[in-house]
């Protein structure tokens, strides 16, 4: 998945069994498709470019009436190019899907981020917390490079929180996985992209 089309999978997903997932970023009535074919878990986009996405109740109801183990939603954090705070973000996400059933909630980090590591770290940092206080289960979805070139590879803040890495070679296990940002190991990968049942997805595998 392109990082604009970033994205999710379930906290608690356990790493003992291999299982396969999607993630969708416009509006699609496909899910009972994407589930006969064999995904569990599905990753709905919840907002980008400073606004919520328009699609992303109507996707998590759609996604409900498929039994998928897992619903999550990404995000997409705007930071100095919309000036917006990133607390201000979170309450607009959480604001409009509240009541819906879905289960975590997973940060970009992509490469479209400012080039100042310290704002980036201060948006990152108050985002976090700020859906915490509201409840949310939270996530963070990156790869190497764009950790490295947003935040620096050392930099380990998140290190408590789950990781979703993003590595487009089309190999579903982890294997190629190199430690940053104190994560020692993944919970889940982003490895491809396709379409399936008439629709573009992310491909991901836990």
């Amino acid at each position: 998945m392109k990082d604009t089309t970033f994205t999710v999978i379930a906290l608690c997903i356990t790493t003992a069994f291999a299982a396969k997932g999607v993630d969708v970023s416009s509006y699609t009535t496909a899910f009972s498709c994407l589930y006969d074919k064999g995904y569990e878990f599905v990753g709905i986009q919840g907002y980008k470019n400073g606004l919520v996405d328009p699609n992303v109740v109507a996707n998590i109801r759609n996604a409900n009436r498929a039994p998928f183990s897992y619903i999550d939603i990404f995000v997409s954090p705007c930071g100095m190019v919309c000036r917006k705070r990133a607390v201000s973000q979170a309450q607009e996400l959480v604001s409009a899907v509240r009541g819906e059933p879905y289960d975590n909630i997973w940060i970009i980090i992509g490469s479209h981020w400012s080039n100042d590591k310290d704002s980036n770290k201060l948006l990152l940092l108050e985002m976090v917390r700020e859906l915490q206080r509201l409840g949310q289960k939270v996530g963070i979805a990156t790869s190497y490079y764009n950790w490295e070139q947003t935040l620096g590879a050392d930099w380990s803040e998140m290190s408590d929180l789950p990781l979703w890495y993003i590595e487009p070679d089309n190999q579903p296990n982890f294997d190629n996985f190199k430690p940053f940002g104190g994560w020692s190991k993944p919970v889940m990968k982003q490895y491809s992209e396709g379409i399936v049942c008439g629709i573009a997805v992310a491909l991901d595998y836990s």
